[in-house]
């Protein structure tokens, strides 16, 4: 095979006349050199941890369960529950479904109390009771707080995020007598415990009263249980 004329710094010309057979074997080589440099930079290092992306449908993660709830809704009848989780003290909130797997999940940075799930508005799909510790725009102080999510397509909405109750919330929970009320425990500045009513409206709930006044908690809880499981 010959290639082009070449001009060089000369009045003359040369002709350069190269064997077929090392031409091929040099270029068959270049292309396997190229081909193996392209596959080692692709490859991942192995010293190198690759970090893994979160996936909403993997299985259960470590970290210590401190609250564990059956839940069903209309689609769906699976667990929620409250996992404690080594980085800063922080905790997390899942929804999981039959098979054990994570259909989503809220992280908290703040102290979690309390679970509970009921049905709130007799819908079919039960409502999640989450007791949070913490404060918040507008009452400052770090206290007890009530939380409600509920499960729309799979995910953990937000339902009602209170700011605060009339006294400190020590328990909580959907009535099993009434439409849209929650029964509450609560502790009062003279060391008493009270069963609180509260009623759902469009934007939050309303106070309605308290039952009674107990110098027991342990008796307050007997009447509490009995409000939500009878």
């Amino acid at each position: 095979m010959y290639f082009p004329y070449i001009k060089i710094e000369s009045t003359y010309y040369i002709r350069a006349v190269v064997n077929t057979k090392l031409q091929i074997g040099v270029i068959l080589t270049a292309l396997i050199i190229f081909v193996m440099a392209g596959m080692a930079f692709l490859s991942p290092d192995p010293n190198v941890h690759q970090s893994a992306k979160s996936n909403p449908g993997a299985k259960i993660a470590t970290g210590k369960v401190l609250f564990s709830k059956s839940i069903r809704e209309t689609h769906f009848s699976g667990t929620v529950l409250i996992r404690t989780l080594p980085a800063n003290q922080a905790a997390s909130l899942e929804l999981i479904d039959s098979t054990g797997c994570v259909l989503d999940k809220l992280m908290f940075s703040e102290p979690l109390f309390q679970l509970r799930t009921g049905d709130l508005n007799r819908d079919g799909s039960e409502e999640i009771f989450l007791g949070i510790i913490k404060k918040t725009k507008f009452d400052p102080e770090v206290k007890k707080r009530m939380f409600i999510f509920y499960v729309d397509s799979l995910r953990l909405r937000p339902l009602f995020l209170s700011s605060r109750l009339s006294s400190e919330i020590l328990d909580f929970a959907a009535s099993r007598r009434k439409k849209n009320q929650i029964v509450t425990i609560e502790k009062s500045d003279t060391n008493t415990f009270t069963i609180g009513l509260y009623g759902r409206l469009d934007f939050g709930f309303i106070f309605k009263g308290y039952q009674r006044s107990y110098n027991s908690l342990t008796e307050c809880q007997r009447d509490f249980n009995h409000e939500i499981y009878q």
